[in-house]
């Protein structure tokens, strides 16, 4: 669940931020003009209820499988000062309306003591005092963030300004069922303010079993243009070996893809390794409150976009959201697109023959292949299945179709037909889809077709590559 202060959106735009970040809600408070708005986003694993909200606030009361229900008011103190004990007494007004667990969290706009304060002019003590009563009227206590630091920055280099406006407040109701409260103050990154996350966790419930998903091979989209890639499958193509043409293609498909998978995991670990570094050099800047610190911030957070928009073309790829296109900067809607799908296809369990629930891996695998050797079993009962289809289907093509049909297959032909596929889809075994072989046609061309051909004109066998994946989805739910 995240809540937005100062989006500076109406509700139109923020439910297009939804559909990109994957969130199955969203509450919205317009901004007015280019000020102010607020935004309350939550995801399947909440059930969320707003209860009443205004230009400074949203309040809601959240369930989410404990067992019991707690609020959550995510709330933005005025930037006028003239206007903040308005905000006070709203906060006030709010505090009776619900009994039980409640955390408050947002930009208040204020802070509670002068320490929380760098550069710029000095605080007015009965602005800060107006906020520290208020806290203790409301009867709630700070989560206080793991560093410390200051929230937000005026980014003015020549006169900066440190402030901590940000802040998570809660009750003892909320201390009561949440024993281990965790508040991170993330880095900045494009915006004033450092976000604030925080981790609330019941003690003695257990732990949830995630099944561990493998990986195979892919070759990636992003990979189609890429330098490296092209020069790897080129001189796998220039050291082919001489002889059956269809042994030989399956041999440059398999060490192909050896050669790209190594290479991919070193790019991998290279780009984890990049955001790592900028991530952590970021981290490190954080509490600094120095001028040339705060430059070396700005271009560091440009770098880390760059690594992130290669992240995003990789995510877009395992989401297959064709419709979508790239330059939003969506990658985290891509990934879960791509975590979404892995989660709605897993087969948790299936009935064998006597209706019997199964969810050992072995016995789903043994259920899975008799079903599809039923299924593809012949029964015909003792009759000829030939003749009966001789029979009852009637001659349609005249001598000249049907010598036209018998014409042996052509190089084009093949060219053609790869070409009409999906680039993304009928991936096979291998790993390989036909957007590797549409966009290396210059160099894998001549192999491939000469394959084809001698399966289809001389019935040579195709068994060496011949294989496919079968994945069974489960319709419903």
């Amino acid at each position: 669940m995240i809540f937005l202060f100062e989006t500076r959106l109406n509700s139109a735009r923020m439910e297009f931020i939804r559909i990109q970040l994957g969130f199955v809600g969203c509450f919205t408070v317009d901004a007015k003009g280019k000020s102010g708005g607020l935004a309350l986003l939550w995801s399947n694993d909440y059930s969320v209820q707003i209860k009443s909200f205004t230009a400074s606030h949203i309040d809601a009361l959240v369930e989410n499988d404990l067992g019991f229900t707690w609020r959550f008011t995510g709330f933005y103190g005025s930037p006028d000062p003239g206007g903040r004990m308005e905000c006070w007494k709203l906060l006030k007004r709010l505090k009776p309306m619900f009994q039980g667990p409640w955390v408050c969290g947002g930009d208040f706009n204020e802070i509670v003591d002068k320490k929380e304060k760098k550069g710029g002019g000095p605080k007015p003590v009965y602005l800060m005092r107006n906020f520290r009563n208020t806290i203790s009227d409301c009867h709630l206590r700070e989560l206080v963030a793991e560093g410390g630091g200051f929230t937000w920055c005026n980014g003015r280099a020549a006169n900066l300004v440190y402030e901590k406006l940000d802040r998570i407040l809660c009750n003892s109701d909320w201390k009561d069922k949440f024993k281990m409260n965790k508040v991170s103050l993330l880095n900045w990154w494009n915006s004033d303010h450092r976000p604030l996350l925080l981790q609330a966790h019941q003690v003695g419930n257990g732990q949830s079993f995630n099944k561990r998903w493998g990986s195979r091979f892919h070759f990636e989209q992003a990979w189609a243009d890429n330098e490296d890639c092209k020069r790897i499958i080129t001189e796998t193509w220039e050291d082919k070996q001489h002889g059956d043409s269809i042994y030989v293609l399956s041999r440059l498909l398999h060490t192909c893809g050896s050669k790209l998978k190594a290479w991919n995991a070193k790019q991998k670990k290279e780009m984890l390794a990049r955001t790592k570094d900028l991530k952590g050099k970021l981290e490190s800047l954080a509490n600094s409150t120095r001028e040339e610190d705060w430059i070396t911030t700005q271009k560091l957070e440009h770098d880390l976009n760059c690594v992130e928009e290669k992240k995003e073309i990789y995510w877009k790829k395992r989401s297959r959201a064709l419709w979508l296109k790239h330059g939003d900067k969506n990658t985290k809607y891509f990934h879960f697109k791509a975590s979404q799908r892995r989660k709605k296809n897993t087969i948790m369990g299936l009935f064998d023959d006597s209706l019997n629930w199964k969810t050992k891996e072995t016995e789903i695998e043994h259920i899975a292949i008799n079903y599809f050797k039923k299924l593809f079993t012949k029964a015909n009962r003792g009759m000829d299945l030939h003749e009966t289809l001789h029979n009852c289907v009637p001659h349609r093509l005249s001598l000249a179709e049907n010598q036209h049909l018998l014409e042996p297959f052509t190089d084009e032909d093949i060219k053609t037909a790869l070409f009409q596929i999906h680039p993304l889809k009928a991936l096979g075994k291998d790993g390989l889809p036909c957007l590797f072989l549409q966009k290396n046609w210059d160099v894998v061309g001549e192999e491939v077709t000469q394959a084809c051909l001698e399966v289809l004109n001389e019935n040579a066998d195709c068994r060496s590559f011949n294989e496919t994946l079968i994945c069974l989805i489960p319709k419903v739910k």
